[in-house]
């Protein structure tokens, strides 16, 4: 984790050269590495007569992401912004394309969000307003993501005040933390859903361990479905897990992950597994079948139980399936079945109860609806939230979303009605003062009230340039 963000350097190059361009084929752009002055860029360009390029357009290789065991992707930094580069390189193959490019080339403008980045570097000072922009960047992942803020601590420590008792109360210990927390922990990163939203009031680097993370968040699967790489999602699936999680000692993601250790061998790592399933009640289990070859002490667990799987999303990546269990040669991969009703499902129980479930399930689903640019799923979506908020005048956030919802799907009036009180909850939005502008434009209200939107909008936050345009 502490190799999970940081910057370029020819001192922690483990790239190969790529020794030929890569094509991609439906935009006809050639992508190659070039190495300047001790520096590495990635180049596009396009091939044309004797040898000369018609284009050329060259990003430098700032900042790396992924520790590189499975991959590294490279960033170039452009006034404060990064932007993810075109190429990935993987440890088991080399250079190709990073994830999602092949099928839509962002060629140098894929921006990364404060999501991405809040599990990739510990607490970067975000610049208020603009999503993706950092006033400092740190590397890696450090010890206040699990440990909360550490200032006291180390005030206290440093001054070499002793401890007043065996417990150190200025720091959190994650392992004096309830099952639920100490998992919170870990999944404020490892669950992998096909929605995210953050509670009322919240954002990307909003939660602290210890808190309860449905407080700060709410995530959606797609209906039916379980993300391979949702890795404590998988876990929680496990019939070993549910069997344990009321006992003193529960099988939880610190049980194989200890979070100051490299990773455990071999032996160490089937320790958990044989402490419950003795090696000799399983030989005589299994005496008659030809399993029992593959149940020696000294065999490994996971590798038949917690498969190594192909994931989709990510070429050439391979993944560790959580969901431990008897995996059968006739197995059918793990997929979703769309349920028209309801295409996504919650992650947490809070998101199914009325009425704050029905808001955040309806808010989920109209983010899913633009990413699957589904209009029926949108208005089903919208007509609902519409209806849930009913008389609420406080929750800006799905005001909002309930505005731009009926801003796609065409429907100005009830988009303005959305926006407005999404304004008078919370002035302070330069996005939500924006799309009211846009939505007063296309109705055609009077100029100087529009003016006074846009002109709100940049005094909160100058630097948004796309607002500066269209105002």
């Amino acid at each position: 984790m502490a190799s999970s963000f940081h910057r370029w350097t020819p001192t922690t190059r483990i790239e190969t050269a790529l020794e030929k361009p890569l094509r991609h084929m439906a935009t006809g752009f050639n992508y190659a590495i070039a190495e300047v002055g001790g520096e590495l860029y990635q180049v596009e360009f396009v091939p044309g007569p004797g040898g000369r390029r018609l284009h050329e357009l060259r990003k430098r290789m700032d900042y790396v992401m992924g520790s590189g065991h499975v991959a590294r992707s490279y960033f170039t930094e452009e006034n404060g912004r990064l932007f993810q580069l075109p190429l990935t390189w993987y440890r088991d193959h080399g250079w190709d394309f990073s994830p999602g490019y092949e099928l839509n080339n962002a060629r140098f403008d894929r921006l990364m969000p404060d999501r991405c980045i809040a599990c990739h570097s510990s607490y970067p000072e975000p610049i208020p307003f603009l999503e993706g922009k950092y006033a400092t960047l740190r590397p890696g992942i450090g010890c206040e993501r699990c440990h909360g803020p550490g200032e006291l601590h180390v005030k206290e420590r440093g001054a070499g005040d002793p401890l007043a008792s065996g417990y150190d109360n200025t720091i959190i210990d994650p392992q004096r933390l309830p099952l639920e927390r100490r998992l919170d922990v870990c999944e404020q990163c490892h669950v992998h859903t096909a929605v995210t939203v953050f509670r009322e009031g919240k954002n990307a680097f909003s939660y602290i361990p210890s808190q309860p993370l449905r407080d700060y968040v709410a995530f959606f699967k797609v209906s039916g479905g379980i993300d391979i790489v949702s890795h404590a999602d998988r876990l929680r699936q496990s019939a070993c897990f549910v069997a344990t999680r009321a006992t003193s000692r529960p099988l939880e993601c610190a049980t194989c992950h200890a979070p100051h250790s490299p990773g455990p061998d071999t032996e160490a790592r089937s320790q958990a597994c044989t402490s419950c399933h003795v090696s000799a009640a399983l030989e005589q289990r299994l005496a008659r079948s030809r399993a029992r070859a593959a149940h020696t002490p000294s065999s490994d667990c996971a590798s038949c139980h917690m498969p190594t799987v192909k994931e989709r999303g990510v070429p050439h990546g391979t993944f560790t399936d959580h969901w431990i269990r008897v995996v059968s040669s006739d197995e059918r991969p793990s997929t979703a079945e769309r349920n028209d009703n309801q295409p996504i499902e919650p992650y947490y129980e809070r998101d199914r109860a009325r009425p704050e479930g029905t808001i955040y399930q309806s808010i989920g689903e109209i983010v899913y609806a633009a990413q699957a640019t589904d209009a029926r799923v949108l208005a089903n979506a919208a007509s609902r939230l519409n209806r849930a908020l009913a008389r609420d005048t406080a929750r800006d956030d799905a005001h909002f979303f309930l505005g731009i919802a009926y801003e796609q799907l065409g429907e100005t009036d009830a988009a303005i009605r959305a926006l407005e009180r999404s304004v008078r909850a919370d002035s302070n939005h330069p996005d939500r003062l924006r799309a009211l502008a846009q939505a007063y434009e296309r109705n055609g209200r009077e100029p100087g009230v529009i003016d006074r939107l846009y002109r709100r909008s940049l005094s909160l936050q100058p630097a948004l340039a796309w607002v500066r345009a269209e105002y």
